[in-house]
C-alpha cells in the first residue's frame, strides 16, 4: 500500500521540485531520478496486482484491480519512455534555438504533473473521482500542446480543451445519472459512486437509466478516446505537441479514457444490459475506423497521418469490446497495449525525423533509410508494426479481435473492419515507404544515438508478438472475469 501511494505522489511532488529548481541541469536530473523511481514503482506494483489480486487504498475511493494495473502498465511503460527520450528531444530543440533553455522547467513540471493525473485516473474506484482525473489529464496536458506558444500550437490546444470539456461535461451527467440510480442502494453514502459498489448491487440499479448513463459516457469519454464524430480535436493536437507528448497523448491519454468508458460498460455488462453498451460499441467503432482510414489516404503531414491511425485504432478496440465474447475483448485489452507501444515508438521517431529535416509534410521527408539508416528502418518497422503485419505484437491483437467477430456471427462487421485495415495499411505504405526509400535529402545526415531507445521498444513491441508473459497473461484473465466472459 506504501508503495502504491509512493507511485501516485511521487510525479506530482517531482512536477513541484522541477517547477522550483532554478538550473535545467538540476532540472534534468531531477527527472531522470523520478522517471526512474516510478517507472520501477509502477511495474512492480502490476506485478503484485496480477500475483496477490486487488488492493484498497481508501474504501470507495481509491482501488487498484487488475484492470487498474493493465492501464498502469501503460501509463508506466509508454510515460517511461516518452520522459527518457524526451531529454534528447529537448536538448537538440535548446541546440537549435527552437526551445529556450528555460522553458526546461517548464516541460519537465508540466510532464510529471500529466503523468500523474493518469496514474490517479488509473486507481479511482469512485466514479466522481475518476471523471475529476481525466479532466486533470485536460488540463495538464493543454500546455504541453501549446508549449511553444505558436499559433498553430495555441489553436490546436484550444479546440482540445474546448471539445475535451464538451465532451467530459456529458460524462459528468452519465456519473450524476448513476448516483440517482444507485441512491438507497449502498451502505452509505461513500459506495454510491463507487464503482465497486454499483457492481456489487448492479442488479438493482434501474436499467432506463444506466442505458442513458452509459450513452452520455460514450460520448463524453469518446470524444477523449477519438471516436468518431467526436474525434476533431485529435489530430491538431497530436500534430502540434511536442514528439514526446504526441507519445503520451496517442499511447496513454487516449487508453486512460477508454479505461473511463470500460468501467461504465463493464457495470452495464454485469447488470445484464450488455448487448446494449456492446451494440453502440461496435457502431462508433466500426464508423471510426472507416473514416480514420479515408483520412489517412490523404495525410500530407506525417504526424496527422499517426494522428487518425490513433483515431483508427481506438475504434478497433472499441469494435473489439463490442462484439463482446471472449477472445475479441482479450484482443481489445492486448490492444490498448500493443497500440501504445507502437504510437509511442512512431511518435517519437517522427519527433527526431522532424529535428533532422525542419518539416512535417511528408512530400519534404525523403530517403530517410539512406541518410539516417538506423532511424529509417525503425520508422519504417513501427510502421508495419501498427499495421498489423506480423510477427508483430499489434497483428496478434488484431487477429485476435477479427478472428472472434468473424467466429461469433458478426461477419459483416468482420469485413469491414478487414476493409478498413488494408486501407490503413495501404496509407502507410504509400506515405511512409515514399518517406524510407525515397531519394535522400542532401544536409539529412544521421548524428546521435537516439534510436538506441527507439530500438528497444521496437524490440519489446517484437517480442509482445511472440511471447505473452504470464503476469499479464493473469492480468487479462481477471479483467475478463470482471466482464463475465
Amino acid at each position: 500500500m506504501a508503495l502504491l501511494w509512493a507511485l501516485l505522489l511521487l510525479p506530482l511532488l517531482s512536477a513541484a521540485v522541477c517547477a522550483l529548481l532554478k538550473r535545467a541541469s538540476w532540472v534534468v536530473y531531477a527527472h531522470r531520478f523520478s522517471t526512474a523511481v516510478t517507472v520501477g514503482l509502477g511495474l512492480w506494483i502490476v506485478y503484485g496486482i496480477s500475483q496477490n489480486g486487488p488492493t484498497s487504498l481508501i474504501a470507495g475511493w481509491l482501488r487498484m484491480d487488475a484492470l487498474s494495473a493493465w492501464l498502469v502498465l501503460i501509463i508506466t511503460l509508454v510515460g517511461g519512455w516518452a520522459a527518457w527520450n524526451s531529454i534528447s528531444y529537448l536538448n537538440k530543440e535548446v541546440q537549435s534555438g527552437a526551445c529556450p533553455e528555460g522553458k526546461l522547467r517548464e516541460y519537465y513540471a508540466l510532464f510529471h504533473l500529466f503523468w500523474g493525473t493518469m496514474l490517479w485516473v488509473a486507481v479511482s474506484d469512485n466514479l466522481g473521482l475518476l471523471w475529476v482525473s481525466v479532466e486533470a489529464t485536460t488540463l495538464s496536458s493543454a500546455f504541453l500542446v501549446a508549449f511553444y506558444n505558436e499559433k498553430s500550437e495555441l489553436e490546436a490546444a484550444w479546440k482540445y480543451v474546448i471539445l475535451s470539456s464538451v465532451g467530459i461535461a456529458l460524462a459528468l451527467f452519465g456519473t450524476v445519472l448513476l448516483y440517482f440510480s444507485s441512491l438507497g442502494i449502498g451502505e452509505g453514502s461513500e459506495g454510491l459512486l463507487s464503482w465497486i459498489q454499483l457492481i456489487l448491487h448492479s442488479q438493482q440499479l434501474d436499467g432506463g437509466v444506466l442505458k442513458l448513463a452509459f450513452s452520455l459516457a460514450l460520448i463524453g469519454y469518446g470524444t477523449k478516446v477519438g471516436l468518431s464524430p467526436m474525434h476533431t480535436w485529435l489530430p491538431d493536437a497530436h500534430s502540434q505537441a511536442p514528439a514526446p507528448i504526441s507519445a503520451m497523448l496517442s499511447g496513454v491519454l487516449l487508453s486512460c479514457a477508454f479505461y473511463a468508458l470500460l468501467r461504465f460498460h463493464i457495470i452495464l455488462q454485469v447488470a445484464g444490459l450488455g448487448q446494449f453498451s456492446s451494440s453502440l460499441l461496435l457502431g462508433f467503432g466500426l464508423f471510426t475506423v472507416v473514416l480514420a482510414a479515408f483520412f489517412m489516404l490523404v495525410q500530407q503531414d506525417y504526424k496527422r497521418l499517426l494522428a487518425y491511425s490513433s483515431i483508427e485504432n481506438m475504434g478497433l478496440i472499441a469494435v473489439g469490446v463490442g462484439f463482446n465474447v471472449r477472445w475479441a475483448v482479450f484482443g481489445a485489452l492486448l490492444h490498448l497495449l500493443y497500440h501504445a507501444l507502437t504510437k509511442a515508438l512512431m511518435f517519437l521517431a517522427s519527433g527526431f525525423l522532424y529535428l533532422r529535416f525542419s518539416s512535417k509534410r511528408i512530400a519534404d521527408v525523403s530517403g530517410v533509410l539512406r541518410s539516417a539508416p538506423k532511424l529509417g528502418a525503425i520508422f519504417f518497422a513501427g510502421a508495419m508494426a501498427i499495421s498489423g503485419v506480423p510477427p508483430f505484437s499489434p497483428f496478434m491483437s488484431k487477429f485476435s479481435i477479427l478472428s472472434a467477430g468473424f467466429t461469433s456471427g458478426h461477419g459483416v462487421i468482420g469485413s469491414v473492419l478487414l476493409a478498413g485495415i488494408a486501407m490503413v495499411f495501404a496509407g502507410y505504405l504509400h506515405s511512409i515507404g515514399g518517406m524510407v526509400f525515397g531519394a535522400a535529402k542532401e544536409g539529412a545526415k544521421e548524428k546521435g544515438q537516439e534510436w538506441v531507445s527507439l530500438a528497444v521498444l521496437l524490440g519489446v513491441i517484437l517480442l509482445f508478438g511472440l511471447y505473452l508473459p504470464a503476469p499479464l497473461n493473469n492480468l487479462i484473465t481477471r479483467v475478463l472475469e470482471m466482464m463475465q466472459l
